[in-house]
């Protein structure tokens, strides 16, 4: 039970789950797209490297 909990609410799939539950429409591959074009990826992207701490 400890195992399951932590991996549906603090493991990198628990995002992907919450994705395709919340949205539930379409094929994977689909979500996955809208997902890709609708997210600010330069924008997590430079968050990311800020936290990590790297400047170039």
């Amino acid at each position: 039970m400890i195992h399951a909990t932590h991996r549906m609410a603090c493991s990198p799939e628990s995002a992907f789950h919450e994705v395709t539950t919340v949205h539930a429409e379409g094929s994977l591959a689909a979500q996955k797209m809208m997902i890709l074009v609708e997210a600010p990826l330069k924008k997590y992207k430079e968050m990311a490297k800020r936290m990590a701490g790297i400047t170039s």
